[in-house]
């Protein structure tokens, strides 16, 4: 065993001792990727001594799978919100920079305004 780790393993041992059940199990080198990730999400949170939690059950599989996340602000006009003004408007975001402004330029061109519904060019 790395000398360097026996301060870890010592202070593992002893808080295991506030649980009911603790399980250790093996995990080969090739996912230490996952374990170096749970231990950065386990040191974000905080939990008083009194909390239950469960038993995370953790499977690898043989595909990746992929999970995308968008934090939605309150009062936030919705993704499209640039592109139907540039439509009705010509004009761009007071604050919207040079790559922004060919972005809206070129998804715009993909739209067409009917009434105040905004549509993609080729549909009904």
């Amino acid at each position: 065993m790395d000398v360097k780790i026996l301060p870890y393993r010592k202070y593992v041992e002893d808080i295991s001792k506030q649980f009911k059940s603790v399980e250790f199990r093996y995990i080969p080198r090739f996912h230490n990727e996952l374990v170096d990730a749970l231990d950065t999400l386990a040191s974000m949170l905080t939990y008083p001594s009194n909390v239950h939690i469960d038993p995370l059950e953790i499977e690898i599989r043989e595909r990746h799978g992929y999970c995308n996340t968008v934090e939605v602000e309150p009062d936030v006009q919705p993704w499209y919100h640039d592109i139907k003004r540039f439509l009705k408007t010509n004009e761009y975001p007071e604050k919207a920079s040079g790559d922004q402004k060919r972005t809206i330029t070129r998804l715009a061109n993909g739209f067409f305004l009917s009434g105040e519904k905004y549509k993609r060019n080729g549909q009904e």
